[in-house]
């Protein structure tokens, strides 16, 4: 999944943590505050594709969300300024999550013409 930089919302890098979990951390360009970017990945998750939320994580630097589509379990993390890492819950669907990231970062794009 290459940068497309012409388009607000892109693929910054992935990263995989201690446990094997593989992270892909998406950015959003623009002059945007951090809730207005995070609202607005939340609400092209829930009304584009369905995800309900399952559970949230406050700490002193980041939250995180956990949230599902169709049996499709998958984490956001806020933890920077115009960055959000997301990644699968569970270790069976990290295949699916690649795919489900391009799909994403379209509808993201698409939301912010």
């Amino acid at each position: 999944m290459a940068a497309n930089l012409d388009q607000r919302w892109h693929l910054l890098g992935m990263t995989t943590n201690t446990h094997g979990v593989k992270h892909f951390t998406i950015t959003g360009a623009g002059d945007h505050s951090d809730d207005a970017d995070f609202n607005e990945l939340l609400r092209v998750l829930k009304c584009q594709f369905g995800a309900t939320d399952e559970g949230v994580l406050t700490g002193p630097y980041s939250v995180h969300r956990y949230m599902a589509i169709e049996g499709f379990r998958f984490g956001v993390i806020l933890d920077s300024p115009n960055a959000f890492d997301i990644y699968a819950t569970e270790t069976h669907q990290k295949d699916t999550m690649e795919s489900f990231v391009t799909r994403f970062l379209g509808a993201l794009n698409e939301s912010s013409r």
